[in-house]
């Protein structure tokens, strides 16, 4: 904290940012840009022919597909000189509305010319986000309206969890799509693909037909797949039949709902990622029913 917010000074922030993004966030943000995409694109991937900068190599690449799938833009109309490509990455930049500059921080994440530099690229801009409060974070190369360690930490351990369960991990990957995409979300869909990312780990592991969250939890105690606590047994079976009909399955009457929101898609998300993440850890570790 600074000195003249620690004495009142200077008005501490409070409001999270969430429809907006003020001076201080920007500037933060376009740093970023600075330290790990065009300062090191002039010193790895440029060549001096005196007078000029010349941008080349991967370089050269990467402006390229800037150009094409971000701004849009003819190709023949990229500037020859470096100095010239950076000052219109920056107009564009800062004349930008809040979601541009999100847009362009997400696809240089996922377009960077370098993968590790691309990592701490996104290392970087979370840090300005949370110290500036951004409402959202990077998580799995994707900007999304998420603003607990403990939220981003469910999700990205989700995303990668080990390739005997590639169904339920390319089920939550696409929620996490459906539900950070800015232009046109889809909270249904999110919703759904989280449904069905436990669902499907609830058939891996207990190696049968699950007709409803109940008859998974039978099975589970049958074959003695894991232990589960009682009250921890209950607090699972609310969460998901807030999503089902349990008299007619797994058939997801919050769907149904008519006006689905992103905390209802986010909520589901995190919760199902958590879901996923200890129902993996017992079984990894063996522990089962005596």
């Amino acid at each position: 904290m600074l000195f003249s917010q620690r004495y009142g000074l200077k008005p501490i922030k409070t409001v999270i940012q969430i429809d907006s993004m003020d001076t201080d966030l920007r500037n933060g943000l376009w740093n970023r840009v600075l330290t790990s995409v065009l300062e090191p694109l002039r010193k790895y991937h440029t060549v001096y022919v005196a007078p000029y900068l010349y941008v080349r190599g991967q370089g050269e690449t990467f402006v390229r597909k800037l150009w094409t799938y971000l701004f849009k833009k003819p190709i023949d109309t990229i500037p020859e000189f470096y100095p010239r490509i950076c000052e219109y990455i920056r107009n564009y930049y800062f004349q930008g509305s809040y979601h541009d500059v999100y847009d362009i921080l997400q696809w240089i994440a996922q377009n960077h010319y370098s993968g590790p530099l691309g990592e701490i690229f996104v290392t970087e801009c979370n840090q300005t986000l949370e110290e500036e409060l951004s409402g959202y974070r990077f998580v799995d190369n994707k900007i999304v309206p998420i603003t607990s360690d403990e939220e981003i930490t469910a999700i990205k351990e989700a995303v990668n969890i080990p390739d005997p369960f590639k169904g339920p991990r390319a089920q939550i990957k696409s929620a996490l799509r459906k539900f950070s995409d800015r232009k046109s979300p889809d909270y249904a869909g999110s919703i759904k693909d989280s449904i069905s990312a436990v669902e499907g780990i609830l058939r891996i592991i207990v190696k049968q037909q699950v007709t409803s969250f109940d008859n998974a939890l039978m099975w589970i105690k049958k074959k003695r797949i894991m232990k589960l606590h009682p009250a921890l047994e209950d607090a699972f079976k609310k969460m998901y039949n807030y999503t089902s009909n349990s008299k007619q399955g797994i058939r997801h009457a919050l769907l149904e709902e008519p006006n689905l929101t992103s905390e209802d898609a986010k909520y589901m998300l995190v919760a199902c990622s958590a879901f996923i993440n200890y129902l993996i850890a017992k079984v990894s570790r063996g522990q089962t029913n005596p």
